[in-house]
């Protein structure tokens, strides 16, 4: 059975995390819908969901194929818990490094290609439903 690309990226991107170390303590999930319950938030989760997937013609019969994938950081923090918010945002940091330039042993054809974290994290979210949200969306390129 042929799986999507950008699902198989997901679960390699999910099983990398995973095995690596962290400042934070937490396990990646594969999921389609990241959505928690408050009381869900008290402990860090990072999900990863497939988000982008793409083929550019590059010759005939021959197209350059690109997958992405949204690693959502969610966790219940009240804004002004400075200390926890600048914990959360160097994960984001630390985890968009982690990923560059890196091989995933789930999928050893894909090569990084960015990772955008836009915005950094919700104000609103934070603000309104205490709840720290920062998307990634990271970006790879297949060769087969």
């Amino acid at each position: 059975m042929i799986r999507n690309p950008a699902v198989q990226l997901a679960e390699a991107v999910v099983a990398d995390l995973n095995e690596a170390e962290w400042e934070l303590t937490f396990e990646a999930t594969r999921s389609y819908r990241p959505a928690f319950d408050l009381e869900d938030l008290d402990e860090l989760r990072v999900t990863v969901t497939p988000a982008a997937a793409d083929a550019v013609p590059i010759s005939r019969g021959e197209y350059d194929r690109h997958v992405g994938v949204l690693v959502a950081l969610q966790q219940q923090v009240g804004p002004e818990e400075t200390d926890r918010l600048d914990a959360l945002t160097d994960l984001v940091h630390a985890i968009t490094t982690h990923l560059e330039d890196r091989r995933l042993d789930g999928m050893p054809t894909a090569r990084f290609e960015g990772a955008e974290s836009d915005p950094l994290y919700h104000p609103d979210l934070l603000e309104n439903q205490r709840v720290f949200l920062a998307p990634i969306l990271v970006k790879y390129r297949l060769n087969y």
